[in-house]
């Protein structure tokens, strides 16, 4: 409820979007479904690595990072080139990785937020 009467959200948010931390957890299911990398279908049995997880996720939605939005305000390349990067990435990591691409492309939304906003500062 908060986001929706923050104006420092208008054109990014601040801390992990719930839809984004939600496709993180249940994709990691997926993975295990999957199967196809072993070592990462044992760390996800693993109680610690899943409390390690869960205490990433409960502070990416509450920390105070500015992660960039997916919102496109005009047709310019130039001011939607973060968006645009983001998705073809995202699209790459899917097809190569299914499943394990889901975390991956939500672990990259943080890092290229991070940096963006570094580079920025």
């Amino acid at each position: 409820a908060n986001f929706n009467i923050d104006t420092r959200q208008t054109d990014s948010f601040i801390g992990l979007p719930t839809p984004a931390n939600a496709l993180f957890i249940l994709s990691l299911p997926l993975i295990l479904l999957d199967n196809q990398y072993g070592f990462i279908s044992q760390a996800l049995s693993n109680p610690w690595v899943l409390l390690v997880i869960s205490l990433f996720s409960a502070f990416m939605l509450n920390a105070e990072i500015p992660l960039f939005s997916l919102k496109v305000k005009s047709a310019s390349f130039a001011k939607n080139k973060l968006q645009i990067i983001f998705l073809v990435v995202s699209a790459l990591l899917l097809v190569f990785f299914k499943a394990l691409g889901i975390p991956l492309l939500i672990l990259f939304y943080i890092a290229l937020s991070v940096l963006t906003n570094k580079k920025s500062i």
